[in-house]
């Protein structure tokens, strides 16, 4: 009942211009918003969205304080920036933007364990032909072999042929 008293009181323009241009510049970058977060989740991580919210609020609590819209207290607006800090910060560390360089904490990063994996499949690769070449001269050794024991058999047969002339 109150709402319908205090839009008796404006005028036909500011309910024209809510109705007209407001209410699609909100459905417009409402709209932006959804996408780009789509884009963010499918192009790099969900995570994403989660930092890209904590900025979001982050600077929406310092304009409020700046305005005065809603926070009177610096205090208030002291521990919210501070959390928005301190959470960012920590985002940044899980999502791997910032690489803690101490204690061993950067040897799991997935930049160093694509890394350990491409040295790894190398060095399995390098096994694997090596293990190809020393089969290939084995087999080429044996071949060899039964060729010189053919060859040997071969000779025995002439030499006994010749004894026998």
């Amino acid at each position: 009942m109150s709402y319908f008293k205090e839009l008796a009181t404006h005028s036909t323009w500011e309910i024209l211009r809510d109705i007209l241009i407001i209410s699609p510049l909100f459905i417009f970058f409402q709209f932006m918003q959804i996408y780009f977060e789509i884009l963010t989740i499918y192009y790099l991580n969900p995570m994403y969205c989660i930092l890209l919210n904590n900025i979001y609020y982050g600077i929406h609590h310092l304009l409020l304080f700046l305005f005065n819209i809603q926070m009177d207290y610096f205090l208030n607006f002291f521990l919210f920036e501070i959390a928005e800090i301190f959470a960012s910060f920590t985002y940044m560390i899980h999502l791997e933007i910032i690489e803690l360089n101490f204690c061993g904490l950067s040897d799991n990063l997935k930049r160093k364990i694509s890394i350990k994996g491409e040295k790894e499949f190398n060095k399995l690769n390098e096994d694997k032909i090596e293990n190809i070449i020393n089969t290939d001269e084995n087999e080429e050794d044996e071949e060899n072999a039964y060729i010189g024991i053919g060859k040997y058999e071969e000779m025995m047969v002439k030499n006994k042929n010749n004894n026998k002339l």
